[in-house]
């Protein structure tokens, strides 16, 4: 029964959203597979099925309504951007784990316009001690099966780091909304 439901949403989305886009080419044509080229100027930029925003101080954009609202709340309460963008990346590892979390990593790209100056941060996940660059040589089913292939995570350390370097609340604050 869930199958059929399933199913059916899924015909009925097809069917009215099939090939509604603002692409001049049709997606059954071979030119619907080719890259644009950037050298072209006959061609006007395809316009953006978004409304446009115009932003005085910041913007906070997820893959969640409920998350950015989390980001943009804890900006308003005088958080920094990274406070702001911490506290949307938890609530996204809490509301979207299958795609980001606690169990990964992440790396940040951060400009401060005051000193001029850009910072990157990797907290992605790291491989024991031991590892060498020919370890899954004999058996490179091990990249992805036993105990050669577990990482350990770096997204908390990424978090905190970010957080002492960059953040202003403090952090209880920000899990606590």
């Amino acid at each position: 029964m869930v199958f059929l439901v399933l199913m059916s949403s899924i015909a009925v989305t097809l069917y009215f959203h099939n090939g509604k886009h603002n692409s001049p080419v049709k997606n059954n044509s071979a030119e619907f597979l080719m890259p644009p080229n950037p050298q072209r100027t006959d061609t006007k930029p395809v316009p953006s099925y978004t409304q446009l925003h115009i932003f005085k101080q910041a913007a906070v954009c997820s893959d969640s309504q409920v998350c950015s609202q989390v980001g943009r709340y804890i900006f308003e309460k005088n958080g920094s951007i990274v406070d702001a963008t911490l506290a949307t990346m938890f609530c996204s590892g809490l509301s979207n784990m299958q795609s980001m979390g606690i169990g990964g990593g992440f790396i940040m790209n951060l400009y401060i316009k005051q000193e001029g100056k850009a910072y990157t941060l990797d907290a992605r996940e790291i491989s024991a001690k031991a590892s060498t660059r020919d370890m899954h040589l004999h058996d490179p089913t091990t990249t992805n099966e036993g105990p050669l292939s577990i990482a350990t995570p770096g997204e908390l350390k990424g978090y905190w780091e970010a957080h002492k370097r960059f953040g202003k609340l403090d952090p209880m604050e920000m899990l606590y909304l």
